[in-house]
């Protein structure tokens, strides 16, 4: 193996490494959990499964997913996403493409925790324009008087006892827990529903042309461990509403990279360069043992091959038999490319197969007829026969 292709090898086998640990390595994630004994293994990787089943339950139709195909696909306009909001899954195309989907009458349940908006106020997101969502004030001081008098203010909805607080919510009253509310943000254009914890928001209701948005401040009152404290999951039955359409559930979800998105969108386009650069490289591989030189060998015409047939079937006494299946050959063939042959008569089929190779119809006649008592008359009428089947 020469130095240029030894070079091209290794050059082939770096890229394929490289592609593969740019796939892998986005797909390794070290994080910690409790291990509960007795719990399924549906429960460990979904922590909304409580959730799909008490809405299962209630009439709804119920899905989870960590994929971002949901928001991608469009769902129904009489669907509801329940989903946690992120920058990086919220682009600005994939915005508006719900904005437009709640405007046919989508309903969207947002988790906006608001951590860290403090300083640079709520994020440059269209949604939360069209909104005109803004941080709390007391979230954006912070001071110490403005928490002395929220706790002083919220005596009367908090029960030590329990460690709940109270969620009003227009005409009806939900017991939530105690670390459920609090500091959050406010709506600017003074449209929205308001359901308060110790009068501060805590689920924030906006129209949104058809369609519906509710922010929410913590959506894992709904999780697997939560969802069935206190009032959460007659809560969770406010918010939806009653079942419509189906209700999406995303969680954990993670944004797929470039690699994923080829896959998913030409799978096969990648499969075939793979191959093909598989093919490429094993070309470029040397065979064991020098490479033999084939002696060329002058190829037999047709009449040739004709001829030696024709000569063996005489020697060995069945010139009759392979004449017989060449005219019958011969028929057959010409009825199956030309319906009707069949039913001309003698002169016309000879007159007809005469016009194929341009030769005299009496020639075509006896090849069909005659019986032949030569090697050579027998020779001829085969070689003429397989012409004609073949001008067919």
């Amino acid at each position: 193996m020469n130095r240029q292709r030894v070079l091209v090898l290794v050059l082939a086998t770096a890229l394929v490494l490289a592609g593969l640990a740019y796939w892998i390595v986005p797909h390794i994630e070290t994080y910690e959990h409790e291990v509960t004994e007795n719990i399924s293994e549906k429960v460990r990787q979904n922590p909304f499964l409580a959730m799909e089943r008490f809405l299962t339950r209630l009439g709804y139709s119920v899905e989870t997913s960590r994929r971002t195909e949901v928001l991608d696909t469009h769902p129904g306009n009489r669907d509801t996403v329940v989903m946690e909001f992120s920058m990086e899954l919220l682009t600005e195309e994939r915005t508006q493409s719900l904005i437009e989907w709640l405007e046919r009458g989508g309903h969207l349940v947002l988790d906006v925790p608001a951590y860290g908006w403090e300083e640079d106020g709520v994020p440059e997101n269209e949604l939360l324009e069209r909104l005109d969502l803004r941080v709390a004030e007391q979230a954006a001081e912070g001071s110490d008087e403005d928490a002395d008098e929220a706790e002083a203010d919220a005596d009367a909805d908090v029960d030590p006892k329990k460690n709940t607080r109270l969620l009003h919510a227009g005409g009806q009253t939900f017991t939530v827990d105690s670390w459920f509310g609090g500091d959050w943000v406010e709506d600017g254009s003074g449209t929205a529903e308001a359901w308060r914890v110790e009068g501060v928001p805590a689920v924030l209701r906006y129209r949104l042309g058809s369609g519906r948005v509710t922010l929410i401040r913590d959506r894992d009152i709904w999780n697997n461990y939560r969802i069935g404290n206190h009032d959460h999951a007659a809560l969770l039955a406010a918010v939806l509403g009653a079942p419509r359409g189906k209700v999406w559930v995303l969680y954990n979800v993670k944004v797929d990279n470039l690699l994923e998105i080829i896959w998913r969108h030409a799978a096969a386009a990648v499969s075939a360069l793979a191959l093909t650069l598989a093919l490429a490289l094993w070309s470029l591989y040397n065979r064991f043992g020098p490479l033999t030189v084939t002696e060329h060998r002058r190829r037999r015409s047709l009449g040739e091959h004709v001829q030696a047939m024709a000569n063996f079937a005489w020697r060995h006494g069945r010139a009759g038999t392979l004449l017989a299946a060449a005219r019958a050959e011969l028929r057959h063939r010409a009825e199956v490319r030309h319906p009707g042959f069949q039913y001309r008569t003698p002169a016309d089929q000879y007159a007809w197969l005469a016009e194929r190779l341009h030769v005299p119809s009496e020639s075509v006649q006896h090849a069909l007829e005659t019986k032949t008592s030569r090697a050579d008359e027998m020779i001829e009428a085969v070689a003429l026969l397989q012409k004609l089947r073949n001008s067919l």
